[in-house]
């Protein structure tokens, strides 16, 4: 508000202006100081220490202080730093003294916004019910005519806390996914519309390639996206529409926003190409690098995964394709364990749709390539296949699997009898525990009988005992 109406934004150097301004002596300040070569505002930003400022006020008012010494005295005990102002001090300074300066005893339709008021509050319910005194002040104080907006990435009632503010905030406003996009294109996205005719031929000469990607999922190409190829480009709809969920995915705290973090990921892609000629897109995979940081601390990746993917990509050539195709199964594997029904399967063709990066080349030849890598990464032991599907070998997984692999081949060259010899002592071990305090009865009157377990090839003497 102060910045918006010209005025300084800390409030003791506002408190020094209004001091002035009701004094009379303002603009014959600006007029001395600036005769002295000095920025006024520059001066009050320093005026515990400004010798110009000083010099200046007491030439005004030279009963103030007996020297300039004396008067940045005053000036500290009148105007005291504060970095912050409480509720009813914010309140009073708008009604009694900023609305003033500027409208004397009306009231302007105003609206004041507090951006991320949600992060600002977290779970401290005493933050929450200042924002709503607040509210409530700025109804009430002012005429109806402040309206007053709070921003977060989170709806009222999703958290206790923030329910607080239901009876305060009446009208709320959700911010859908069609008006992140809108947002997105009329800013990091807009083009000039000298090149929008240029962009049209490449991509519809591309469409069976960008049709294709993701396809059969609901990330895939559909009629309707056709509309928005160019104001999406250098994104894929397909890429677009996954990296919504990825950020949804692996914001695990659910503090950070979809917008922002949509904004700052698609600008550094933009960054990544910009030199390319037209026909070069993003691809998908390059989420995972701009998220890397985020996803150790959340606990989604481990250290040992990040430095072997990393590592892979500082080599670069094929050696970086492979850095690119575990990322790419990572992604895969967070988005279809935390987002059911989406079509995705990690097998080499979705790996393959992640990874283009130029339209301008046919992509059967790099789909090849992609297979090969896979097989590669597979026979070292970097990719585990399931089925048709690939998910990252973790380092006890590989331990594992070398472990398994050993038993097997020494199982296996140990002759059948050694495996009949085993099957049937693991059999009669699930079965004696099983069994562990079974009691048999016989009879009306219910008499316990004893009991044994025979695993001989000869036939048991069953007079005496029963036998299992």
């Amino acid at each position: 508000m102060l910045n918006n109406l010209g005025l300084p934004s800390q409030y003791h150097h506002f408190k020094f202006v209004y001091w002035a301004k009701t004094e009379g002596i303002y603009d014959d300040l600006e007029s001395l100081v600036k005769a002295a070569g000095k920025d006024l505002r520059n001066e009050i930003e320093n005026m515990f220490v400004s010798s110009v400022l000083a010099k200046s006020v007491l030439e005004l008012r030279p009963e103030l202080a007996e020297n300039e010494m004396k008067l940045k005295e005053t000036f500290r005990a009148q105007f005291p730093r504060i970095d912050t102002i409480g509720r009813v001090d914010f309140v009073k300074a708008i009604r009694e003294e900023i609305l003033p300066l500027f409208f004397g005893d009306k009231i302007p339709c105003t609206m004041i916004v507090l951006d991320e008021v949600q992060q600002f509050i977290g779970q401290d319910a005493a933050l929450a019910e200042n924002v709503q005194f607040l509210a409530e002040d700025l109804s009430s104080r002012f005429d109806g005519k402040f309206l007053l907006v709070g921003t977060g990435q989170s709806a009222l009632t999703d958290t206790p806390t923030l329910q607080r503010l239901l009876a305060r905030f009446r009208v709320p406003i959700q911010l859908t996914n069609t008006d992140i996009q809108t947002v997105i294109r009329k800013t990091i996205l807009d083009k000039k519309p000298s090149t929008y005719s240029e962009l049209n031929k490449k991509l519809d000469s591309s469409l069976g390639e960008i049709s294709r990607n993701l396809q059969g999922t609901k990330y895939g190409y559909l009629t309707e996206d056709k509309e928005t190829l160019v104001a999406d480009y250098p994104l894929m709809p397909s890429t677009r529409k996954l990296w919504g969920d990825v950020l949804e995915v692996i914001d695990v705290a659910g503090t950070s926003g979809q917008l922002r973090n949509q904004l700052r990921v698609i600008d550094d892609s933009l960054k990544s190409i910009a030199s390319l000629k037209v026909g070069h897109i993003v691809p998908a995979d390059f989420i995972f690098d701009q998220n890397q940081t985020q996803l150790i601390q959340s606990g989604l990746l481990m250290n040992d995964t990040c430095n072997l993917i990393q590592g892979k990509k500082s080599k670069g050539g094929d050696i970086e394709l492979e850095g690119r195709i575990l990322s790419a199964v990572f992604l895969l594997y967070q988005i279809t364990s935390n987002k059911p029904n989406t079509g995705l399967k990690s097998n080499e063709n979705t790996i393959a749709d992640l990874l283009i990066d130029n339209l301008n080349e046919d992509s059967n030849a790099f789909r090849t390539k992609i297979k090969t890598l896979i097989e590669k990464l597979k026979d070292d032991k970097v990719l585990m296949p399931i089925n048709d599907e690939y998910k990252l070998q973790t380092k006890i997984g590989t331990e594992w699997e070398q472990e398994f692999t050993k038993q097997y081949i020494k199982l296996n060259n140990s002759g059948d009898d050694k495996i009949r010899s085993l099957r049937r002592e693991k059999l009669i071990t699930y079965f004696k525990e099983k069994t562990r305090g079974l009691n048999i009865t016989q009879g009306t009157s219910r008499i316990v009988r004893d009991y044994k377990w025979w695993n001989k090839n000869t036939a048991p003497n069953t007079r005496k005992k029963w036998i299992l």
